[in-house]
């Protein structure tokens, strides 16, 4: 399946995906996977190129320049997804974990903020945004609030989450 949103347009109206295409786009999924990364950038771009109107190739081309160590074409192409799809919740999310590694905590923050304002209910942007809080800008009373509500749309009740708001409320001073 192309990612979520991947099948959208910038309105958010949902895109007949032909049966072919998403077969050529799980051929190039499974390249990357495999870690053939010529393999999967051609199938990739020349998706992207015969369908610009789906912003699934151009985010799976920003993971694989991610993981190819080629920062500025990642990040270039994390921006073309989501210039054709603003409404594509994983690209943001995933682009948002990318800003986080590359130590852009500010931007990371705004590119989970500007997520969860289009997709409110997308929970790993709850949990990566409480991740960004909670390990490296040292903001617990937020990250508890979006740990949460990342348990409330995930409803796992055996997810380390749990661990970690029980470890995170020990840490916090106590109100009142």
């Amino acid at each position: 399946m192309l990612p979520s949103g991947a099948n959208a347009n910038a309105t958010g109206a949902p895109q007949e995906i032909p049966a072919a295409v998403q077969v050529q786009f799980d051929a190039a999924l499974a390249a990357q996977k495999a870690q053939q990364w010529s393999e999967a950038e051609q199938q990739l771009a020349r998706l992207s190129e015969k369908y610009p109107q789906l912003s699934g190739p151009v985010l799976n081309l920003a993971l694989l320049y991610a993981q190819t160590q080629r920062p500025q074409l990642a990040e270039e192409n994390f921006k073309r997804a989501l210039q054709i799809n603003p409404n594509n919740s994983v690209a943001g999310d995933q682009y948002g974990i990318w800003l986080r590694t590359q130590g852009r905590f500010d931007d990371a923050e705004a590119m989970y903020t500007q997520t969860l304002t289009r997709n409110p209910e997308y929970a790993a942007a709850h949990l990566n945004l409480a991740i960004l809080y909670d390990v490296y800008l040292g903001k617990g009373p937020q990250a508890l609030e979006h740990y949460q509500r990342y348990l409330e749309l995930n409803n796992d009740e055996n997810s380390p989450v749990r661990g970690w708001i029980a470890e995170l409320q020990r840490r916090l001073p106590r109100a009142g």
